[in-house]
């Protein structure tokens, strides 16, 4: 009698035998195919940011590290058109030059010792550097570092016209702007700007 009524329910009502169908397994790999791509992405985010992350890091402890050395060096200029000062080198927004103080004498009418070696900073556009040197009194450089992945000129009187004038020195010190640019995994590119005022040191 119970198979005669299994027998009478519709072909949908009867109970299925062991197995999947087409679409049970269409729709498995579909969810399978959603899982496994989240997971991917989210593997694939982690292994792109985490270094991305680190160098952004880097990028800027070198941009301080750099900005750090070349304002403890304009700390010690001389805003003077007298031999040595930075006004008498005709400072621009790409080089500085001058000698540092590096004492006092009191029986001197100028009581600052000035050295005997220029400090010169300039930025090498094609190269994105910017060299730092130390030259003689006779034009002789006696030593070089070189500071990388620099896009743009470090130094300005006013930064929003992008401009140094010479005159504006002591009023306005120099703003120093480190702006470096590296590339890095996956064709990602980072970029990282700090600056500085520097007051200059007065006649």
């Amino acid at each position: 009698m119970v198979d005669r009524v299994i027998f009478l329910l519709p072909r949908v009502f009867r109970l299925k035998k062991s197995g999947f169908t087409l679409v049970e397994v269409m729709i498995t790999a579909f969810i399978l195919a959603m899982i496994f791509g989240a997971l991917f992405s989210t593997l694939n985010i982690g292994y792109i940011s985490t270094p991305v992350s680190l160098k952004k890091l880097e990028l800027q402890a070198k941009v301080r590290r750099y900005l750090d050395w070349i304002v403890k060096d304009v700390r010690q200029a001389v805003n003077s058109s007298a031999s040595g000062g930075i006004r008498s080198t005709e400072p621009t927004t790409s080089k500085i030059k001058f000698k540092p103080v590096i004492g006092f004498d009191d029986t001197a009418t100028d009581k600052r010792e000035l050295s005997g070696d220029f400090i010169e900073y300039a930025y090498d556009a094609n190269a994105q550097k910017i060299i730092r040197r130390i030259v003689d009194s006779g034009g002789n450089i006696l030593q070089t570092w070189e500071f990388t992945d620099i896009i743009e000129a470090p130094f300005y009187t006013d930064y929003t016209n992008r401009e140094l004038n010479g005159s504006d020195l002591q009023t306005k010190g120099i703003t120093i702007v480190i702006t470096a640019r590296q590339q890095v995994r996956g064709g990602i590119t980072i970029q990282q700007t700090i600056q500085e005022k520097v007051k200059i040191r007065n006649e």
